[in-house]
């Protein structure tokens, strides 16, 4: 199992006909895996064998984030909150859980002491 974790935090602000909005983004992240392969052969006889692999992939994503916007006007060099609105907070969550498994079958026949084969797989 690994983790990782990651913290991001960004401002902007977005103009437009005398006004301004200001936004706050504050996002936290985890993302853990697991993965492990396993194969299996077992001889039949000395002309065959037969073969099982598998796979397995868990990993999980959880993330944060909250978004804080202030609407102003431009008054000169001055800004001014916008009358009538407040400052609005936006709250978001992710939380993802994937699981993923794979496996194969392999028979092989030696046909001659060449090296010469049959496979088949599944």
């Amino acid at each position: 199992m690994f983790d990782s974790y990651s913290i991001s935090s960004s401002e902007a602000d977005y103009y437009a006909d005398g006004y301004r909005l200001n936004s706050r983004v504050n996002e936290r992240q985890k993302y853990g895996a697991v993965y492990d392969v396993f194969s299996l052969v077992y001889d039949l006889n000395e002309r065959s064998d037969i073969g099982v692999t598998g796979a397995a992939v868990v990993d999980r994503l959880i993330s944060d984030g909250m978004t804080h916007s202030v609407p102003e006007i431009l008054a000169g060099s001055e800004t001014v909150r916008l009358p009538g609105y407040e400052a609005s907070d936006y709250a978001q969550s992710q939380r993802r859980w994937r699981q993923q498994y794979l496996a194969g079958l392999t028979y092989n026949l030696r046909l001659d002491t060449l090296g010469s084969k049959l496979t088949a797989k599944a």
